[in-house]
């Protein structure tokens, strides 16, 4: 749960010495497993889960997952992936997007150091995030990211930044805590003036405890993408979408995109492209690891073909 697949995979492989009753640690081992590249070993524990629990296809997706994830490595596509070691952090930095029509500013989310507040998520030890911005120079020289404005971020977690077309509005998740536990994510809109961001406007969509979060504004500004653990899903975080006939109208009532893009796993961090291309990870789709990139392209009306971007994208 906190994203350390290594020590995972040792911990699980002492529970099935151990006997362990459960037949799901021979699940959870495999996807360690997985996520650590030992494929083939990963395949055996899978098989020995199905062994055990016959009617569970994520077995199957287990295995499959493995075996594509070998092809894809001896075969990559044609992406060349270079790590923006000039923004990047010891720390997570993560949900990227332009701010600019000529893309030299970017906003991104962050839990560096310099991130408001002084307390730590329990589930990664890290601060709590906040949404940074970095702008590059005429020679391509990206300047060292700094928070955005205090009306966007504040002692919480907010991230996932996600701006309309005309880059004059800011859609973006923010998650309370109490000091006992979690009060849930939200999604808020702000509006840029002169004088900066103004104070953002939470977007009904649930109930305050659940989890609505990574937006993404179509061009139009007319369909709103977000994920969320509300009534109705197929599995743990879905993608959904709220649309309204104008700019000016309210929202209408949460829509789930359904099962091709949704699993019994979890689907996160859409993005919907100007040609309405969906962008999401999944850690439920047959895939490399943990979470991979995935491709949505609409087809007949209103499904969608979903395809995983493979190596080197995804690893």
């Amino acid at each position: 749960f906190i994203g350390d697949a290594r020590q995972a995979e040792l911990w699980y492989a002492k529970a099935i010495m151990r006997n362990a009753p459960d037949p799901k640690v021979f699940y959870y081992y495999a996807e360690m497993l997985k996520m650590g590249e030992k494929y083939d070993e990963a395949i055996e524990q899978y098989q020995k889960y199905k062994e055990l629990v016959p009617n569970d296809p994520l077995a199957e997706v287990g295995i499959k997952s493995c075996e594509l994830a070998q092809q894809w490595i001896a075969s990559p596509s044609g992406y060349e992936v270079v790590n923006m070691r000039a923004i990047n952090s010891r720390q997570s930095d993560f949900s990227p997007t332009y701010a600019s029509e000529d893309y030299s500013i970017l906003f991104f989310t962050s839990s560096r150091d310099k991130a408001t507040g002084s307390r730590k998520h329990a589930g990664t030890g890290e601060k709590f995030t906040d949404i940074f911005v970095t702008q590059r120079d005429r020679r391509g020289n990206w300047s060292d990211p700094r928070p955005l404005d205090e009306s966007i971020n504040t002692a919480y977690d907010e991230g996932t930044p996600s701006l309309t077309a005309d880059l004059n509005k800011l859609y973006f998740t923010r998650c309370r805590t109490s000091r006992r536990n979690k009060l849930g994510c939200e999604i808020l809109v702000s509006e840029r003036r002169e004088q900066g961001w103004l104070t953002p406007d939470p977007i009904p969509i649930a109930a305050d405890s659940m989890v609505v979060a990574h937006p993404s504004i179509s061009d139009d500004e007319l369909t709103l993408y977000f994920v969320a653990n509300i009534p109705g899903g197929y599995g743990g975080n879905d993608i959904w979408k709220i649309t309204r006939t104008s700019p000016s109208d309210n929202w209408g009532e949460p829509v789930n995109l359904g099962p091709e893009i949704n699993t019994r796993g979890n689907e996160m961090f859409p993005y919907i492209h100007s040609d309405g291309t969906l962008y999401f990870s999944s850690d439920g789709h047959p895939g490399m690891g943990g979470l991979d990139i995935f491709r949505a392209t609409p087809s007949n009306g209103n499904g969608w073909t979903v395809e995983n971007m493979r190596y080197p994208i995804n690893s």
